[in-house]
């Protein structure tokens, strides 16, 4: 079955976390409005055509960079070895840490290669877990 475009629609401005997309030089050129809200705190103008590192340098907040860096080097391999990457990651802000489950996968469209990228916030289950671990050790 092949969806149509309001489907596809609906589900990218409804996503619960994070998307991206960047080509084969590893430039964003896609975000989702969920992300774009959230980097606006940290950011003053689009990424968009934008690399990790070129995002990081703009950048204030180290948590955020350290994010942004380690995201860049996962896309390095993606690209490399074309495998899909699932990782968490560590995020603290105001003095909470936050964790997100991302996922990573690349896709070739008419001869590019481009790197998918979601991030949903798992912080409240993954603590859950950690409580209960540490408690029966």
């Amino acid at each position: 079955m092949l969806l149509n475009q309001q489907l596809i629609d609906s589900f990218v401005n409804s996503f619960p976390g994070f998307l991206t997309i960047r080509n084969s030089h590893h430039k964003i050129i896609y975000v989702n409005n969920r992300l774009s809200d959230w980097l606006n705190e940290f950011i003053n103008e689009s990424i968009i055509g934008l690399t990790s590192k070129e995002i990081t340098s703009m950048i204030d907040n180290s948590h955020i960079a350290e994010v942004f860096n380690e995201n860049y080097d996962l896309s390095i391999s993606d690209i490399n070895s074309g495998r899909k990457n699932n990782m968490i990651i560590k995020f603290h802000s105001g003095g909470i840490d936050n964790f997100f489950n991302v996922s990573k996968f690349t896709s070739i469209i008419n001869g590019e290669t481009y790197i998918f990228t979601i991030a949903i916030d798992i912080t409240e289950p993954y603590n859950e877990t950690m409580f209960f671990k540490n408690k029966s050790l």
